[in-house]
């Protein structure tokens, strides 16, 4: 027990009656300096009669303890040691040790946000956090940061890349290019037919079916004739798909091909006229009942220009019309980049006019069922506008191109191809080229594939969705792929609520591009 207790005890009766040291009402013995005088043991220290050590340790200035801790020894339980800490503590300072904190006399408890006395970093030099400290500046993002990682999305509008490091539909040595892909559904078979032009040989039609779930078969040709095969198009006429292609850019063949992976007969001709003019680039969509197929034709100006023809093909394979169908006639200006969409029984068919001096527009025009040609829709502002894709939703057409601003711009079109409202910009990066777009029933998916200004050697594909009515819902575009080295030329198509999006992939292998894709909800 301290000495200062004994003498509050023993010595402070017998002293009562001399004038000085008496006591303060907290029970401390006073002094002053014309008074000094303190009991044996202890020394005067701003105004009060402390303990010489406590004297020494208090610093300037510093006022003495509010009160004694003899309650201590009485609120101590009959089986704990008394504490012998420094008398000038302030409470909820004592050291390890000392009496649970529970038990401190009323009038020394901590504040209600203060620790407890004994948690870490109560001690002198323990500099632990308690447990209910904050996070130390290291402290992982809370859920609500922005992701950050390498290869998946900037921002991904709910939409969400489930393979966003890609996934691997044809690898080999040989250049895998001019993707394209559509989705069919024939009974409980729901699939994607993703083709494209293989440079083994002269070229073949390399395809490869993906189920909805990701999971596919193994990839196979549609023909692997002498003949060079380019420039695959696409497209499910129910039962089958329809694959097109350029064959030694003389004639436009297809295949159809079933949603197993099976060819039905064999390749036929699909365009019939000028077996000698050049033929390439072909196109094609189906109504349900037919299908049109468009390219780009040399026939009238056979050593500098092209035009637009057409064939309609019924789902026997047989050609609804005996001859092709001129779309363009003899247009003035050289008519490429061709792209068809169709709408209930109708197509619309759209392409990018190369003739005459900049700015270059983009023209389109109707084609009925019975092939039967008509109207005029023009797409011009004092920029060049190329390479046109169209889609549509059931109700009305998208168009989306790349504009001379490096952007990539979105119209949509009314039935007959009327404009419906302004064309919008749709997102922007370095040199933006050959978009696509799908629809799934509920929104459109653009894709297209350019290059950040940080890395403009490296292109990647972004994307972005609209809804039916041409509302952008992603600001800023994501990224369908950012892996390392290039992405180029991305095709899409859809299924009930989901996109599979394909593209050309230089990461093993500059310039000799593979086949890769992704899923996209």
């Amino acid at each position: 027990m301290h000495l200062r207790y004994l003498f509050i005890l023993l010595v402070a009766p017998l002293l009562a009656h001399c004038a000085s040291p008496t006591l303060d009402e907290n029970g401390w013995f006073t002094c002053s300096k014309e008074q000094p005088q303190c009991p044996p043991g202890l020394v005067c220290s701003s105004g009060r009669c402390v303990e010489e050590g406590a004297a020494k340790d208090q610093g300037p200035g510093e006022a003495a303890p509010d009160g004694p801790l003899a309650d201590s020894a009485t609120d101590a339980g009959p089986d704990q040691p008394l504490t012998d800490g420094p008398v000038d503590a302030p409470p909820g300072d004592a050291s390890p040790g000392d009496a649970p904190p529970g038990d401190a006399p009323p009038g020394d408890a901590p504040p209600d946000d203060a620790p407890p006395d004994d948690a870490p970093g109560d001690a002198p030099g323990d500099t632990s956090p308690p447990p209910d400290a904050p996070p130390t500046p290291d402290a992982p993002p809370t859920p609500d940061a922005p992701p950050t990682p390498d290869v998946t999305v900037t921002t991904d509008g709910g939409t969400g890349v489930l393979e966003p490091n890609g996934l691997t539909i044809r690898v080999q040595t040989y250049k895998e290019t001019h993707p394209a892909v559509a989705y069919g559904k024939q009974g409980t078979t729901a699939v994607y037919l993703v083709v494209w032009e293989d440079s083994s040989l002269l070229g073949n039609i390399g395809a490869r079916l993906v189920k909805p779930d990701g999971t596919m078969a193994a990839p196979f040709y549609i023909n692997s004739s002498a003949a060079a095969q380019n420039t695959p198009d696409v497209t499910f006429v129910g039962p089958y798909f329809l694959v097109v292609w350029s064959e030694d850019k003389k004639t436009i063949r297809g295949q159809w091909v079933s949603t197993t992976g099976a060819q039905v007969n064999t390749p036929f001709a699909i365009s019939q006229d000028a077996p000698t003019a050049w033929k390439s680039s072909p196109a094609v969509a189906s109504s349900g009942s037919t299908a049109l197929v468009t390219w780009s034709d040399t026939r009238n100006n056979p050593t500098s220009s092209t035009e637009v023809y057409g064939a309609l093909v019924k789902p026997d394979g047989s050609l609804a019309l005996s001859n092709d169908i001129p779309i363009t006639n003899n247009d003035p200006g050289e008519q490429d980049q061709v792209d068809v969409a169709a709408l209930g029984s109708d197509y619309f068919v759209i392409w990018e006019d190369q003739g005459g001096p900049p700015p270059r527009p983009l023209n389109g025009k109707l084609v009925s069922s019975s092939g039967k040609v008509s109207g005029s829709t023009t797409i011009a502002d004092s920029k060049t506008n190329r390479f046109p894709s169209l889609t549509s939703n059931g109700s009305s057409y998208l168009v989306v191109w790349t504009h001379d601003d490096n952007t990539i711009r979105a119209a949509r079109l009314s039935s007959v191809g009327a404009m419906l409202g302004q064309p919008i910009t749709l997102f922007s990066a370095g040199a933006l080229m050959h978009p696509d777009a799908a629809f799934n029933g509920t929104n459109y998916l653009v894709a297209a594939y350019g290059s950040e200004s940080s890395t403009p050697l490296d292109k990647n594909i972004y994307a972005a969705r609209l809804s039916a009515t041409g509302v952008v819902l992603d600001k800023p575009a994501f990224f369908a792929s950012k892996a390392t080295a290039s992405q180029l030329n991305p095709a899409v198509a859809a299924s009930p609520g989901a996109w599979l999006v394909v593209w050309e992939d230089e990461r093993n292998t500059s310039l000799k591009p593979d086949i890769y894709g992704t899923r996209v909800k």
